[in-house]
């Protein structure tokens, strides 16, 4: 017996970011970069405001050099990318360099010590 999926909606953890992309001229070129993003596995939710664009995204979907290349892929300009962790869970399994952890990535297993 399955749960039904809005149970699910609770298992969700989104990442924030806003991307600085050139050139959108006018209110067309806004929603073609809109539409272009909303198509995108994994987008909850899309807001342009001039040149800047914030989004929420599923990280276990897609990735933010998805996104990127996606963008570039239409045809944009991406200018800067800023990411915000919107979820304990990205904080907890984000590296911290400053607390001594390493950039190994989860799915590396770091050398043994000497």
């Amino acid at each position: 017996m399955s749960a039904p999926e809005s149970s699910d909606e609770a298992l969700h953890e989104y990442v924030e970011v806003e991307i600085a992309v050139a050139e959108l001229p006018n209110a067309a070129r806004e929603q073609t970069l809109r539409s272009t993003l909303e198509e995108l596995p994994g987008i909850q939710s899309v807001r342009v405001d001039g040149a800047r664009v914030f989004l929420a995204y599923e990280p276990v979907r897609i990735v933010k050099s998805e996104i990127e290349a996606h963008l570039r892929r239409a045809g944009f300009i991406v200018e800067e990318v800023a990411v915000a962790a919107a979820s304990p869970v990205v904080d907890a399994t984000a590296p911290h360099p400053a607390a001594g952890h390493s950039e190994t990535r989860p799915d590396e297993v770091p050398p043994p010590r000497a």
